[in-house]
């Protein structure tokens, strides 16, 4: 799977986006500033998709694809794993594990947060924003109200 390829499929989740880390120095995939995919490279130079995962299906995943999905790097090793993209031939798994971790991201969100990413197609970064916002001003007498904008793409 090409580079290209990698963001398209990221950017092609309701909500997410993906952008370059610098501090990271890679790639980075987020929905409502959750972190659910990383595109780079791994100490031994491989290209891997780092993606969220149930425990029990990583190590399942690790077991039957030993040379191809590795423990997470630099990530939680039990929840996370690493697809080598240079030596995987099946895109439609890398698409499903994918997915699947853009889904495991997105059913931990609070409820209101994940309604409005999955009802409209923007940016929630900027949500997550209003939501911090209205909690700090909770405590005034007058209620705040705060009216959520869609953002351009």
């Amino acid at each position: 799977m090409s580079p290209q390829a990698v963001k398209a499929l990221c950017e092609s989740f309701p909500s997410a986006r993906f952008e370059f880390k610098i501090e990271w120095e890679t790639e980075v995939a987020f929905v409502a500033d959750k972190l659910f995919a990383i595109h780079g490279f791994d100490k031994e130079n491989y290209r891997i998709l780092t993606l969220k995962a149930k425990p029990e299906d990583g190590e399942y995943l690790r077991q039957n694809y030993e040379t191809i999905i590795t423990p997470g790097y630099h990530m939680n090793k039990r929840h996370w794993i690493s697809v080598r993209l240079d030596e995987i031939h099946d895109d439609e798994l890398v698409q499903q594990l994918a997915l699947n971790s853009y889904n495991l991201i997105v059913d931990k969100l609070p409820r209101r947060i994940r309604e409005t990413c999955e009802k409209r197609d923007f940016h929630c970064g900027s949500l997550f924003f209003l939501v911090r916002y209205s909690l700090v001003f909770a405590s005034r007498r007058k209620p705040l109200k705060i009216t959520t904008k869609v953002l351009p793409s």
